[in-house]
Order: C-alpha cells, then sequence, then structure tokens
C-alpha cells in the first residue's frame, strides 16, 4: 500500500507580476498622448433674418475650406490677424461667414486667430 505523498507547496513569487505590471503601465504610458485641452469661447446671438443693412459697415471675413477671404480679398491665414487689425481703423465688427464644406477644426483654427485682437467683435453667420 502506497502512502500519499504529500506534495510540498511551492512558494508563489510575485516578482514576475510585478515585472509584467511594469511592463503594462510602461506602455500605456508610452502609447497614450497627452494634450492640451483648450475651449474657445463663442457667444451667438439668433438674427430672424439673414445678413442686416448694417453688415456693410462692417468687415467681412469669408472662411472657406482651403483658404479665407477679408473683404473679398483672399488672404493667407498667416497674415489675418495682422490685415483685421489694419482694417480695425475703420471698423471693429468682423461678420465671420462660413462656407457650408468647412469643417469644423478649420473654422476653430481662424477663431483662434482672432480671439486675441483686441476690442474686436466678431458675429458668425453661415454663408448662403
Amino acid at each position: 500500500m502506497a502512502l500519499a505523498q504529500r506534495r510540498r507547496r511551492r512558494h508563489l513569487s510575485i516578482t514576475s507580476l510585478i515585472d509584467v505590471i511594469f511592463l503594462l503601465l510602461l506602455f500605456f504610458m508610452l502609447a497614450s498622448t497627452f494634450t492640451k485641452l483648450s475651449e474657445v469661447d463663442i457667444s451667438s446671438t439668433a438674427r430672424a433674418s439673414g445678413a442686416s443693412s448694417s453688415d456693410q459697415q462692417k468687415m467681412q471675413l469669408l472662411v472657406m475650406e482651403n483658404g479665407v477671404q477679408l473683404q473679398n480679398r483672399p488672404l493667407p491665414d498667416a497674415q489675418l490677424s495682422g490685415a483685421i487689425k489694419s482694417e480695425m481703423a475703420s471698423s471693429n465688427n468682423l461678420v465671420l461667414r462660413v462656407a457650408p464644406q468647412v469643417s469644423a477644426q478649420r473654422l476653430s483654427d481662424i477663431i483662434v486667430q482672432l480671439q486675441p485682437i483686441d476690442g474686436l467683435q466678431v458675429t458668425m453667420v453661415a454663408a448662403p
């Protein structure tokens, strides 16, 4: 009759578990992106009709998918704030028209360029 041998239990080593957790932590830290979230302050006022007669005295900025037009003149994005500052002598009101194909990111980029201009009042409308 064979006596049942008692198995001797080995103690579990948690060293390998710690190594795996460290590697996972390192992987997720390197794989994730850290972006700075910013917000764009937009205040809106509703209008019953499209363009009013007082829009003729305001600066007109048309945002298109591939460029902008200030007072019906094509303008590179890099020169936008300088051109608006020079036009502010006549009016500090800007009507921002947005073409239908413009993405939200493109519009946001233009608004971020307009924010640092002191005294500029922007009204945003959809372009016909």
